[in-house]
């Protein structure tokens, strides 16, 4: 990050934090050109043009945020030039279909044996039967839960139960075969020829 960071408001601070940790690394790359590229298909976001971005920092923060309310200037925009039902309602948030992908129709197998009763207990990180539950019914109405809050709990539960297994069963094979790689073979060097 910028050296002179500290003496920016806290807004722009957070904003920078924001684009380098979660925009670029993540929303852009994971659910952005992986996604897309991925299918042949490279996307535009008129938004990023840097001479879009460079104007929006370039604002003062009493123009982009008032408590909750973000995107000022654009929302004056879009009340200017589209439908008062479309530029009056509340944001709608992209979500990934990830409870769908994981419950829904050709769900991968591996997820009703992570979440199977015997599997959590072995794991021991979440209440067995809640957690059973909650699968149950995602799995009935194949992956459409109540709501946000479930999805995300679900899905962070899958999550650590896949980490779990990984961590007990998968890992140990790897360290084996990669010490006894090490052991046997010769060392692979890697040098930086890029470094000052």
């Amino acid at each position: 990050m910028p050296a002179d960071m500290r003496a920016w408001s806290p807004l722009a601070r957070a904003q920078a934090i924001e684009i380098a940790t979660f925009m670029s690394p993540y929303l852009l790359s994971c659910q952005g050109d992986r996604v897309s590229l991925g299918h042949g298909v490279e996307a535009r976001y008129p938004f990023l043009d840097p001479r879009v971005i460079d104007f929006a920092q370039g604002l003062p923060s009493n123009l982009k945020l008032s408590g909750l309310k973000d995107k000022l200037i654009l929302r004056k925009l879009g009340a200017r030039h589209l439908p008062q039902d479309i530029s009056a309602r509340p944001k709608q948030p992209y979500r990934a279909p990830t409870t769908t992908s994981f419950f829904g129709p050709g769900a991968p197998g591996y997820v009703r044996e992570l979440l199977s009763p015997d599997m959590l207990a072995a794991h021991g990180l979440v209440e067995v039967e809640p957690t059973r539950m909650l699968a149950e019914k995602a799995w009935a109405r194949e992956g459409r839960l109540s709501g946000e809050r479930e999805e995300m709990a679900l899905i962070g539960i899958l999550s650590l139960q896949i980490l779990a297994h990984w961590l007990r069963h998968e890992l140990p094979q790897t360290v084996a075969a990669e010490t006894k790689r090490l052991r046997t073979g010769a060392p692979s060097v890697i040098i930086d020829r890029c470094a000052a």
